[in-house]
Order: structure tokens, then sequence, then C-alpha cells
């Protein structure tokens, strides 16, 4: 009960990001003046969906010190069990949005085997900010609302710009196979060893965790 618990929150933040990510896309296309082709519509939609999906799993993990951890610590969940459980969350979150990247970009490229440069970017993007936003939200209860919202800002700024580069990369792997092969892997090894970190303060963080 309790890991469904984890699963359910993580199925609701996947649930957000698809619908957001469909209702920006034809926001946009509604605006557009001329009718745009029906690969040109994927490739924005992919932009949408991987820059809100990043920018998610910046402000979730950096939220659920304040909001999903304390519940479940108050509700008898133990420390060792909110440590496996945000995990869970995390991997349950990340799952749904590497199958609906990969379907995006399988109906956007004709070579499928460019899915195999591009999940390591994306594994390792949502890494890279999943840690990022634990640890900052680990340090929430200390640092000013002021200071901690402008870091928020800048952070959501660069996710936005790094997402978009990231996204452009990808979708020009035609170009250089090998250069964005290497590319991929180092995105991915840079993300896990972030998130390694981070999640250092984080466990320190839940096992100091007060409880109401």
């Amino acid at each position: 009960m309790r890991r469904l618990y984890w699963v359910k929150e993580g199925l609701k933040v996947v649930g957000f990001i698809f619908g957001a990510a469909v209702l920006y896309s034809l926001l946009m296309a509604f605006m557009t003046a001329e009718e745009a082709p029906l690969q040109d519509f994927l490739q924005q939609s992919t932009v949408y969906f991987a820059t809100m999906s990043i920018v998610m799993a910046f402000l979730n993990n950096m939220c659920v010190h304040q909001t999903i951890i304390p519940i479940s610590l108050s509700f008898g969940c133990t420390r060792k069990e909110s440590i496996l459980g945000i995990q869970l969350f995390r991997l349950t979150v990340l799952l749904f949005l590497l199958i609906g990247a990969s379907v995006m970009i399988g109906l956007m490229l004709s070579d499928i085997f460019i899915l195999f440069e591009a999940i390591p970017i994306m594994i390792g993007a949502y890494l890279f900010f999943a840690g990022l936003g634990g640890l900052l939200g680990t340090f929430a209860s200390n640092v000013p609302k002021i200071v901690l919202g402008v870091l928020s800002g800048l952070a959501i700024v660069f996710v936005i710009i790094l997402c978009t580069i990231i996204l452009l990369a990808t979708m020009g792997l035609e170009t250089d196979v090998e250069v964005y092969t290497y590319f991929s892997w180092f995105a991915l090894i840079i993300g896990v060893a972030t998130y390694g970190i981070c999640s250092i303060f984080e466990v320190r963080s839940i096992r100091r965790h007060y409880v109401r």
C-alpha cells in the first residue's frame, strides 16, 4: 500500500506533464497562421514535452521535501521507506516520460536507431535536474523564500535553455552520429553522477527530518 502511494504520486506528475504538453502544443498550433506540416508539429510538441518534463522534474523534486515526504512520515512511514519511496516515485515518472518521448521521437524521425542515442540523453537530463531539485528542496527550510524563488527562477530558465539545446542536438543526430553518441553517454554519466552526489545530502536530510 505504501509503495502504491509513491507510484500514485508519480502518476499524478506524469498526467500533468502529458496534459500540459498536449494542451500547449494544440494552442501553439491554433495560433500559427500557416498550416504547419505534421513533422514540424511533432518537432515542436517534442520540444514542449521535453521542456515541461525536465522543468517538472526540477520543481516536483524540490517540492517533494515539503509535501510528500512530511505526509508519508506523519502517517507512519519510516525514513528508510521514504528514501526508497522517493526513488520509486522518480522511477515511475522517468519510465512513463521515456515511453512518451520515445514514441514522439520515433514518429518524428525515420531512423528508429536514433532512439538509442536519445534515450541516454533523456535519462541523464532527468536525473541531473531531479537531483538538483531534490538538493534544493533539502535546503528550502534554511533559505529565505525570496532567495529560494530567485534561485528557482534562474534554474528554470537554465533548464529551458539546456533542454532546447539537447532536443535540437537530438533532432540533428543524422549529421554526425559518432559525435552525438559520445555526447549522449556523456550526458548520462553527468546525470548519474550529479544524482548520486545530490542523493547523499538528500538521504541525510530525510534521516534528520522533523516529524510532526
